[in-house]
């Protein structure tokens, strides 16, 4: 229902975005691609920056066209947002196994998760994530942190990358909903960008010790390989 103008401004920047990340990300290595290294999240960060900072360059000629905003204004509000929902989708995607990664008898190690070890990290992310929304406040969002690194060193960097993506929507949405509007309703939009940098930052940790644990995983592997043979 929106007119050409709008719908031509808004998608492009979100496109442009899309193509600068890709132009970064195939320029990589692909072990780059798929978070197999120590360095490889802070590649992923350099993308994401440059692909919400071109995103945000024409957005902030949207925003000033469509919704009289500053060039300033608008450039930060679509950085936060970009970087957000980069940050948020881009870890579980190129996190998903690749076919010969699947277990080969799914339900045999589906019957091996049923362990304390393995459901005690799960059950106190949801524990303190609870509590969190007991408490209330922004700073909720740092109750689940202490738990999103232990799924970090005891799951699968999938595993670990869906868990933080779906902690943070939650906390995002809850945080938006229940304590950055004002009795009318109407979100303070400095609040939410303030929470949308800081969640993005909390987002990183679990991923970032994912990935470490990736690579030492593979170094274990091949030390094993070096002491049998």
């Amino acid at each position: 229902g929106s007119s050409l103008t709008k719908n031509v401004l808004l998608n492009a920047a979100n496109l442009s975005g899309v193509a600068v990340g890709y132009w970064i990300f195939h320029r990589a290595d692909r072990s780059m691609n798929r978070l197999q290294t120590t360095s490889s999240v802070l590649y992923m960060l350099m993308a994401i920056v440059g692909a919400s900072a071109m995103s945000s360059l024409l957005g902030a000629v949207a925003m000033i066209y469509l919704f009289n905003d500053t060039a300033m204004k608008g450039f930060a509000i679509w950085f936060a947002t970009e970087l957000v929902n980069f940050i948020g989708f881009l870890p579980l995607l190129l996190s998903i196994p690749s076919r010969d990664q699947f277990p080969a008898h799914p339900m045999r190690w589906l019957a091996q998760q049923f362990k304390v070890e393995k459901i005690a990290p799960a059950l106190a992310l949801v524990l303190s994530a609870v509590l969190g929304s007991m408490v209330g406040g922004p700073g909720a969002v740092a109750f689940t942190i202490p738990a999103l690194m232990w799924c970090a060193v005891s799951y699968s960097l999938f595993t670990t990358a869906f868990i933080t993506f779906w902690v943070s929507a939650w906390s995002l949405i809850s945080i938006i909903v229940n304590m950055l509007t004002d009795v009318h309703g109407v979100l303070n939009r400095d609040l939410v960008m303030s929470v949308r940098m800081g969640l993005s930052l909390v987002m990183l940790t679990p991923i970032m010790i994912g990935s470490v644990m990736v690579a030492n995983r593979e170094l274990v592997k091949k030390l094993k390989v070096l002491a049998d043979h």
